[in-house]
Parts: C-alpha cells; structure tokens; sequence
C-alpha cells in the first residue's frame, strides 16, 4: 500500500537535518575556541604557537606571562636587596677605613705630643740643674752674687737661634735668668711641636 506523499514531512527532515548541521558547526567552533587550531607542541614556559589560539591557549599564556611577571620581580627584589647590601657594606668599610685613618692620625699626634713633653721636661730639669750648680759655684767660690751673675746659664743649643739670646744675657740675677731660660725652653719646644704637627699627613 502506497502512502500519500506528505510534503512536511520532507520539509521536517531538511529542518532536523539543518539543525543536526547547526549543532554540528557550533560544536566545533566551540572546540574550536577552546582547543585553538593548529597548535604546536611548545617547551614549558614558553607561549603557546597556534594559527588560532583556543582558551586553553589563553590561560597557559597568561600562566607564563604570570610566572615572567614574578620572576622579573623577585629578580629586582634581589638586585635591589644586593644593591643595598653593598651600599651598606661599602659605607661599613669606609666608616672602618676612616676609624683606622683617625686613630692613625690621633696616634701620631700623640706620640709628638709625648715626645715634646718629655723633651721639654728632659730640658727643663737639666737647665734646673745647671742652675743649681751655678748657685752653688757662686756661694763656694767668690762669696759674691755680682760673680754669680756673669756665670752663663745652659739652657738652649746656640744654634737654635730662637729664644736663647734671653737666657744668655749677663748681667740679670740667676733667679731671673733661669725663668728666662724656662721660658726659652718652652716657647722653643711649642715651636717645635706645632711644626711637627704640621707635618702629620691628614690622609696617611
């Protein structure tokens, strides 16, 4: 038995064939965009290589650009630690290198110091004594302070040409004569100790 031709029946067939198509092409864009097109296998930590990037291509490049990102900054973060460790450690050495500097500077000061005080009590005692020694020669010898007063009095070498015409006078009573020679002595070892000073390189 021949069935009638039903013409919607046809028209219903296309309808569930183009909505199979539809279905069809939307799936595959839909994988499409998700798995990308032509993708080339890449090593770890580089970008994806597709003639169509996909999602999944989006999110492993955008994990990479992440990782970069990240490790572009703790590489700055090192530097800068690295950089401010040896700014830090070069201000510790100069503050070292400088301590060092003035202790030597100081030290040197101070052995000129020492010296010119003992040199200067060294002398002192010696232009006391011969002094001492002057008094006694002139009250054994003449009996007369006019004697005693015409004795020079040691004090200075001749040669230092400064402030020994002073104490060499004659004339002036002993008394007045050692002051004079004292304060020769100490007026020509200040002298001394100033030039030395000056001396002392600031930067040795």
């Amino acid at each position: 038995m021949n069935l009638p031709f039903n013409p919607f029946g046809a028209i219903a067939a296309k309808i569930y064939s183009a909505l199979l198509i539809a279905a069809a092409a939307a799936a595959l864009v839909q994988t499409l965009r998700i798995e990308g097109v032509w993708c080339r296998e890449v090593a770890e930590g580089e970008r994806s290589r597709c003639l169509i990037t996909g999602f999944v291509q989006d999110v492993a490049d955008r994990d990479v650009t992440i990782a970069q990102r990240t490790a572009e900054r703790d590489a700055e973060i090192t530097q800068h630690l690295l950089t401010k460790q040896a700014y830090t450690g070069a201000q510790a050495e100069a503050a070292r290198l400088e301590s060092e500097r003035l202790e030597r500077v100081q030290n040197r000061q101070q052995e000129i110091t020492n010296a010119t005080i003992d040199d200067y009590r060294r002398r002192l005692a010696a232009a006391r004594a011969d002094a001492e020694r002057l008094r006694q020669r002139a009250s054994t010898g003449t009996g007369s302070s006019g004697a005693a007063a015409g004795i020079d009095l040691p004090g200075l070498p001749v040669a230092s040409g400064r402030a020994d015409a002073s104490a060499s006078d004659r004339g002036f009573p002993l008394a007045e004569r050692l002051t004079a020679t004292e304060q020769a002595i100490q007026l020509d070892e200040l002298i001394s100790w100033i030039e030395a000073q000056a001396r002392v390189d600031p930067n040795e």
